[in-house]
């Protein structure tokens, strides 16, 4: 028999209260947006006080943080998949895991992603000058791009420019999807010629 001792216990289950927390929090996210989150609100959801929910976030700021940075791992990790540019095979799965990806989050990936809220932007603008500087995702596909021939005589700025476009026309594609619901087997057919078309464009 194995006996968990009580701090292990203890950490169990603020590791499952936290995890509730940012479930709830992810929840009313995709259903209402970000302006309508309160701690109140996920607080109920979850059935607990208020009290409880700022035991573990100060406010709501912190619950989208702690989500956001959840998810940009899996983002990240995804885009990852093109970082070592062994071939285009490589490099359109890459587009596709992230289009899968994101357009699986759903509603709470346009929500977050639209948001003009500036703590958000912090996180998820990716259009200014030095940007790859900042996002792992964006500096993945930028190394990708470096090693193709098209690119090979481009400086670092114009190849972060195209990086930004590129990521701007998958993030189109992908709020698309989202929005209008589109079936699993032309979310594929879709992400896969995006895929294609890119790829015929930066040989």
């Amino acid at each position: 028999m194995i006996i968990i001792s009580t701090p292990v216990r203890k950490n169990k289950q603020q590791a499952e209260m936290r995890a509730a927390i940012l479930q709830s929090a992810r929840v009313l996210l995709a259903h209402n947006g970000i302006e309508h989150l309160s701690i109140r609100k996920v607080a109920q959801q979850i059935d607990y006080s208020p009290a409880i929910v700022y035991h573990y976030f100060n406010n709501k700021e912190e619950i989208i943080d702690a989500l956001l940075e959840e998810d940009y791992e899996k983002i990240v990790e995804a885009v990852k998949t093109t970082a070592e540019y062994h071939s285009k095979k490589d490099f359109k799965n890459g587009i596709v895991a992230y289009i899968r990806l994101v357009t699986d989050m759903g509603a709470f990936y346009k929500n977050v992603m639209i948001s003009d809220s500036p703590r958000i932007l912090q996180r998820t603008s990716v259009l200014h000058k030095g940007a790859a500087q900042e996002r792992p995702a964006l500096e993945a596909l930028c190394s990708d791009l470096r090693v193709c021939p098209a690119f090979a005589n481009q400086s670092d700025a114009d190849i972060e420019l195209a990086a930004q476009i590129i990521w701007s026309t998958l993030f189109g594609l992908a709020t698309r999807i989202i929005i209008e619901d589109v079936d699993k087997d032309q979310k594929e057919r879709l992400a896969e010629q995006a895929a294609e078309l890119i790829l015929k464009m930066i040989r």
